[in-house]
């Protein structure tokens, strides 16, 4: 949990059109060899006589509006977290892949890259020495990879929409946490806090250390996307108050023209 600040750059990753393509080769494999019997969809629960169906690149059956449906309900969006579970095959959990429905998932396919693309970014930055170990062994890549897409959570930016680093699944879906409206969601590019003390936030983001929302100290966590801890604080949320900052004592810099911190506001 880094209160590190990332940005994405463009990486070679598993859904990278090579890895894509080598997925849909074996999963094509997998479905030649498997027939799914069913005689109903199992999302509508209509009969496959009843309407045009589907067979995904993983062999499961449904009705092309159906899926279709599923997927255009599914589109990524500021008010929570990356899941991307609405593109997954409801009964194997594989990616959706058929050429019809390439419109639909293509966008969400290059999404999902970019967000690989900050995991392999932030396991450098959380686990270097594993990440190192790692670079030449495929199998161990791909483990901390699929580590990092279950304990890492990433939002999209309500002013950009690029995928950002902000926290871990943990703290994301704690239910008694701080929640956060959609439009306060924003990168560290977007941020007027990081605009404010920096004119090129995007490339310096990861040199960037903030403070902690509820007091003085420099923050060592990320929660819900954009709230800064400390680990006294962070270890005290939910019920955290914020702590008054001392004034002249307080020998952490402050912004400029401030005398005191303002801690508990969102603005610092």
């Amino acid at each position: 949990n880094s209160n590190l600040p990332f940005h994405s750059i463009p990486h070679f990753s598993l859904h990278s059109p090579y890895c894509r393509a080598l997925g849909s080769i074996v999963s094509s494999n997998m479905a030649s060899s498997f027939t799914d019997n069913s005689t109903e969809c199992a999302i509508c629960f209509e009969s496959f006589d009843d309407a045009e169906s589907i067979t995904l690149t993983c062999g499961h059956r449904w009705h092309t509006d159906c899926v279709k449906q599923q997927l255009r309900s599914a589109k990524p969006n500021t008010s929570q977290r990356l899941l991307f579970s609405g593109y997954r095959c409801a009964k194997c959990k594989a990616f959706c892949d058929h050429p019809e429905l390439r419109d639909l998932t293509r966008k969400t396919d290059e999404l999902r890259e970019r967000v690989d693309a900050l995991v392999e970014e932030q396991l450098k930055a959380d686990l270097p020495a594993a990440w190192e170990g790692a670079r030449h062994d495929r199998d161990a890549k791909a483990r901390l990879l699929d580590e990092g897409r279950r304990n890492y959570a990433f939002y999209l930016c309500a002013g950009c929409d690029e995928p950002y680093f902000g926290g871990t699944v943990e703290c994301a879906d704690e239910q008694q946490g701080e929640l956060i409206a959609s439009e306060d969601r924003l990168c560290p590019a977007c941020s007027p806090r990081a605009q404010k003390i920096c004119q090129h936030p995007f490339e310096h983001g990861a040199y960037h250390v903030w403070k902690c929302r509820y007091c003085c100290n420099p923050a060592t966590f990320l929660c819900y996307g954009n709230v800064h801890f400390c680990k006294a604080c962070h270890d005290r949320n939910p019920n955290v108050q914020p702590i008054p900052c001392s004034g002249e004592r307080c020998t952490f810099p402050k912004s400029r023209g401030q005398t005191t911190h303002s801690n508990g506001s969102q603005s610092e």
